[in-house]
């Protein structure tokens, strides 16, 4: 179960950043977000077996659950490049283009967070 008062934290630094940087990867999250975020959920399109992030916290999760339903951040793709500078990849097949019912098996599908315009 989730801790609302974390959750929010978690949003909070999400939408500065942007704010900040204008977009922000997975992997910079985990690495400058002053807390732990690792747990056993996923981030993920389930109906396509698209992987966005693995290995994150309720919390986490929970807060990216809430920006959504907000309309406040959206995740647009981005080259596998910035993850790689960032020392941080997923250990699964890359997506390369969707089938029409998605994947047998799991793909990751790197993404920044940019905030809604």
């Amino acid at each position: 179960m989730y801790n609302q008062a974390n959750v929010t934290t978690i949003k909070n630094f999400i939408k500065n950043r942007i704010y900040r940087t204008g977009a922000m990867t997975f992997a910079e999250l985990v690495r400058f977000y002053p807390g732990d975020l690792t747990g056993t959920e996923n981030i993920e399109i389930e109906r396509y077996k698209i992987v966005l992030w693995q290995n994150v916290s309720e919390d986490l999760k929970q807060a990216l659950n809430e920006l959504q339903e907000e309309y406040a951040v959206k995740y647009v793709p981005c080259d596998m490049i910035l993850y790689i500078l960032d020392g941080m990849t997923l250990d699964i097949d890359i997506v390369k283009s969707i089938p029409a019912g998605g994947y047998k098996e799991s793909r990751w599908l790197p993404v920044q967070m940019v905030l809604r315009r």
